[in-house]
């Protein structure tokens, strides 16, 4: 449901979008991990704010870079 809600506010990929280019997405990623040393951060894990809207192949490529970057990464989008 969360991930539906997230689709519907906000239906195009954010990367691409940060790039200048439109292309719907499909897939949600969350922003900050909600995985923390003490365990599951629930209050991360299902808030909406938490959410980015992604195409595929954005979402896999920033699999292929986790842990790659500091913070969020919509911190990581905003410094360009």
């Amino acid at each position: 449901r969360l991930r539906r809600a997230k689709l519907m506010m906000q239906p195009l990929c954010e990367v691409c979008l940060s790039r200048g280019i439109i292309t719907p997405a499909e897939d949600v990623h969350h922003d900050k991990s909600f995985i923390t040393d003490a365990g599951v951060d629930y209050n991360l894990a299902y808030c909406i704010d938490n959410l980015i809207s992604l195409c595929k192949k954005c979402h896999s490529e920033i699999h292929s870079k986790q842990g790659k970057t500091q913070g969020g990464l919509k911190e990581w989008l905003s410094q360009g």
